[in-house]
């Protein structure tokens, strides 16, 4: 079950790079910040006592353990745009890394994993043949050679609630409500008591934590107007954030006479 967060923060973004992500576990939070423009006394900032120890603490989103930014959590123990921190004291990783349990826009899958031979390969740019992976982050599934079908769809009748995945079902975590995770129908990112797949970021409803959810239509983090593959929505030029290598962003005044920032997000030199 993973739910995502969406933060403001002061300060410049850097880019996202892809990173491998085989030891990372998909969290029950993801901390995702918007870099917005900076306040009045925003540089002047002094880091929180305690910032950089490794140990999550109130007012920080995360703490990797050093005061550098660029690796995922800045400075002042914010998380920079496009980076997940899940795990205090570890090193961040990007939203773009294989096997975080999120469809990034160069991925054609992720199951949560970098291990191929599940039916998404172990750099999540293809479904193996033979295969269909139905929800992000769960496992993939088997086709059936007669007809394309799943393999899940045939069988006999499965006994949902026991906590074992048998054909017809999609999931199954059992039905004792005093064990976690169980089935529950109120669960994003769990599985419901008819043994389906809860909500989850890329099924096009918006459910849960999200702000959006346009499915297989969810955009980069930062292009275009539209909706994120976290859920969030995507940054652009003229959306009065600034980030992702903008100098400025001052919205619909962009390339007004009245300001120093032009159309495309960058400062005006007289």
């Amino acid at each position: 079950m993973t739910t995502i967060i969406a933060a403001a923060c002061s300060g410049a973004a850097p880019q996202a790079s892809r990173t491998d992500a085989s030891a990372y576990q998909a969290p029950d939070t993801l901390v995702v910040r918007i870099v917005q423009p900076d306040g009045p006394a925003a540089r002047l900032d002094a880091p929180r006592a305690g910032c950089g120890d490794g140990i999550l603490e109130a007012g920080e989103d995360c703490d990797d353990g050093n005061f550098v930014g660029g690796d995922g959590c800045g400075q002042y123990c914010w998380v920079e745009f496009g980076w997940l921190c899940p795990i205090p004291g570890k090193p961040c990783v990007t939203a773009y890394a294989c096997g975080n349990a999120l469809l990034s826009p160069d991925e054609a899958c992720d199951d949560g994993n970098t291990v191929g031979g599940d039916g998404c390969s172990s750099d999540c740019h293809s479904v193996e043949p033979g295969w269909r992976c139905v929800a992000n982050g769960r496992p993939c599934v088997r086709l059936c050679e007669s007809d394309g079908g799943l393999c899940a769809e045939v069988g006999p009748t499965a006994t949902c609630g026991n906590g074992i995945v048998e054909p017809g079902e999609e999931c199954d975590e059992g039905s004792d409500t005093t064990r976690t995770p169980h089935n529950d129908d109120n669960t994003y990112g769990g599985c419901t008591t008819r043994c389906t797949y809860g909500g989850y970021c890329g099924d096009g409803i918006v459910n849960g934590p999200e702000l959006c959810d346009e499915g297989s239509a969810n955009l980069d983090l930062y292009g275009d107007p539209g909706c994120s593959f976290l859920c969030t929505r995507a940054g652009y030029c003229g959306d009065d954030i600034i980030q992702a290598g903008e100098e400025c962003d001052v919205g619909p005044l962009n390339g007004d006479w009245s300001t120093p920032c032009d159309p495309n997000c960058k400062l005006i030199l007289y």
